[in-house]
């Protein structure tokens, strides 16, 4: 059985998907009202943009203004700091086993499931957490050169690389 990848959403970000299961959350928690999540730079803090303030004060002490812009914030689990500053570092695949399985399990990432199409999905996110065989053959075909000494140094360079988008500094507060 082929699987076939999907890409992220315009306008997605790998700490939409990698950061909040790590503060037991998904984007699809907020529904409508997510916009997307930002990290502080020490990786303590998960902070999830809104598009309204739909939230009282006395139910969510965790509200924040910066700016002109509406956040509640979460603080991330001892267990799972350095996770995140490794993920802010674009380190994903050095992550711990239980970050990537939290991360498997409430991210919301499709595993091989099967598509209105018949077609399975897999999301490239959940391949990029361990440099997966499968991605990097998949990024390995897209780039290739059909020149073997060419070819050769994509392959390592992708034997090396992590597999993922990095987070953007725009995405850090």
């Amino acid at each position: 059985m082929i699987s076939r990848f999907l890409p992220l959403k315009s306008g997605d970000t790998v700490l939409n998907y990698y950061a909040l299961p790590l503060v037991s959350l998904s984007r699809m928690y907020f529904g409508t009202n997510f916009i997307t999540t930002r990290v502080n730079r020490n990786g303590t803090k998960v902070f999830v943009e809104l598009k309204e303030d739909l939230y009282s004060p006395e139910s969510y002490p965790n509200k924040v203004e910066i700016g002109d812009k509406f956040y509640l914030f979460y603080e991330v689990p001892d267990i799972f700091v350095e996770d995140l500053k490794l993920i802010i570092q674009g380190a994903y695949s050095k992550i711990s086993n239980a970050a990537k399985q939290v991360i498997a399990a409430k991210s919301g990432l499709m595993f091989n499931q099967i598509g209105p199409d018949g077609l399975t999905y897999t999301s490239k996110l959940l391949y990029a957490l361990n440099k997966d065989q499968v991605l990097r053959d998949y990024y390995f075909e897209a780039l290739k050169s059909n020149n073997a000494k060419v070819d050769a140094r994509i392959y390592q360079s992708l034997c090396e690389v992590e597999l993922a988008e990095l987070v953007e500094e725009a995405d850090l507060l």
